[in-house]
């Protein structure tokens, strides 16, 4: 399990801490008979996921979670670019105020340019 700032700008600040969390989920729903009963299990949450990939979850270190997870992604980069995009944020983790096209991700700004 990962914390990553959803704004990347707060990265550099010693006292902000990570707001979303990207993790991979191995477990089983408890109704799949394949699976051992002996298999450990990660809480209700975690069960009821139903798939194995990665999700995404908003909320501080050592605290719940501010919302249900999100997911499941084929990688971790696709999760955390999700829960960036449903801040506000680009996949890079910038802020776009939209004064001008420009303005925001050099990145991204550029794969719109070249139409990707």
């Amino acid at each position: 399990m990962a914390y990553h700032y959803t704004d990347e700008s707060r990265a550099s600040d010693p006292h902000a801490l990570p707001d979303v969390e990207v993790f991979h989920s191995t477990c089983y729903p408890a109704e799949r008979p394949d699976v051992d009963d002996a298999r450990p299990r990660y809480g209700v949450g975690f069960e009821t996921l139903g798939e194995i990939g990665f999700y995404y979850a908003h909320g501080s270190p050592g605290c719940l979670w501010d919302s249900d997870p999100a997911g499941p992604f084929d990688t971790e980069a696709e999760a955390l670019a999700g829960a960036r995009e449903t801040a506000g944020f680009c996949e890079h983790g910038i802020g776009n105020d939209g004064a001008t096209e420009i303005d925001g991700c050099v990145d991204c700004h550029s794969h719109k340019v070249l139409g990707g």
